[in-house]
């Protein structure tokens, strides 16, 4: 039997647009694998056994939650603000505001003079945590996890965010020299 080696995907690291992921889910709609691929699915996953500690491990983890007991919060919990900043960092306005940054500074890392490569659209004088802090104070009559989309839809219209007087680039290298021993 030989293994056939394929070329990596064009796609791969590149952020697909919604439109796009809901045109590719449209066009697979009604399709069924072959018979020679679902028989080759499962030849993929027989024999595959847990020992039974850690099906009890994994039923253990399931009931309690990533090893927390019911009922207790874990030391990092911040009140369920994760699904929001992931929301804002996936803004169409973040991703022009990241753009625009790149540009201005001619895709070139303000630290080391690199151009090109990794790079990071930083907000250097006011950190985006303190930003997003301070937005959420100001709109604390709205919870971020029961109001994430009215926050979302709030934060288009926060000059703070996008402000471009407020943005760096770096390279992934000299943004974690930035970084290092920084706890904001």
């Amino acid at each position: 039997m030989t293994i056939k080696k394929h070329k990596p995907s064009a796609l791969k690291g590149t952020k697909i647009p919604e439109e796009r992921k809901k045109r590719i889910a449209l066009a697979h709609v009604g399709m069924k694998a072959s018979d020679e691929a679902r028989k080759n699915m499962s030849k993929v996953h027989k024999g595959i056994h847990y020992s039974p500690k850690t099906e009890y491990k994994k039923g253990e983890l399931a009931k309690n939650w990533n090893g927390f007991k019911k009922g207790t919060v874990p030391w990092n919990y911040k009140g369920g603000v994760s699904k929001f900043i992931i929301a804002l960092r996936t803004m169409y306005e973040y991703s022009v505001w990241r753009g625009k940054i790149f540009k201005l500074n001619d895709y070139t890392c303000q630290k080391c003079n690199k151009k090109g490569g990794d790079l990071i659209a930083h907000h250097h004088r006011k950190s985006f945590s303190k930003m997003r802090r301070e937005f959420l104070e100001l709109n604390n009559q709205f919870s971020p996890i029961e109001d994430k989309e009215l926050l979302i839809r709030i934060a288009q219209n926060y000059a703070p965010f996008w402000d471009l007087n407020n943005g760096i680039t770096m390279c992934v290298k000299c943004h974690k020299e930035y970084h290092v021993g920084d706890q904001s």
